[in-house]
C-alpha cells in the first residue's frame, strides 16, 4: 500500500551516467556535506552515490521484508517507466524486479 505521494521532482540528465544518482533534500540544508549534489546541472537535490568518493544510495524502505524481489533504479520516472516502481511506497526509484517468470521486469 503507498503510503506517501509520488514525487514530483526527479534528476534530469540530458545524459544518463555511469554514476548512481538519487534525489536527496538534504542537499538543500545548511551545514551538511553537498559532495555529488547538483549532479544533473539542474537541481540541487539530485546527487551522485554510491561510488567513491559519493556517499551510499539510498535504499528501499519497507516495514517488513517483502517476498518479491526488489532493486533500486534510476529508470523509474512517472509518466516514462513506472513498472513495479514505487515498491515501497516512499522513494519512487524502489522498483519490484523478477526473473523471466515474473510480471515485473529482471532485477
Amino acid at each position: 500500500v503507498t503510503t506517501n505521494p509520488i514525487p514530483t521532482k526527479f534528476c534530469e540528465f540530458d545524459t544518463l551516467p555511469t554514476t548512481p544518482f538519487a534525489w536527496d533534500p538534504v542537499c538543500l540544508q545548511e551545514g551538511v556535506d553537498h559532495l555529488g549534489c547538483i549532479a544533473d546541472g539542474k537541481n540541487h537535490e539530485c546527487r551522485f552515490c554510491g561510488k567513491a568518493p559519493y556517499g551510499p544510495c539510498p535504499t528501499c524502505t519497507f516495514e517488513s521484508e517483502p517476498t518479491t524481489l526488489y532493486a533500486w533504479d534510476n529508470k523509474c520516472k512517472p509518466g516514462e517507466y513506472s513498472k513495479g516502481c514505487f515498491a515501497d511506497g516512499v522513494h519512487f526509484e524502489c522498483r519490484w524486479c523478477g526473473d523471466e517468470d515474473s510480471e515485473y521486469d529482471a532485477c
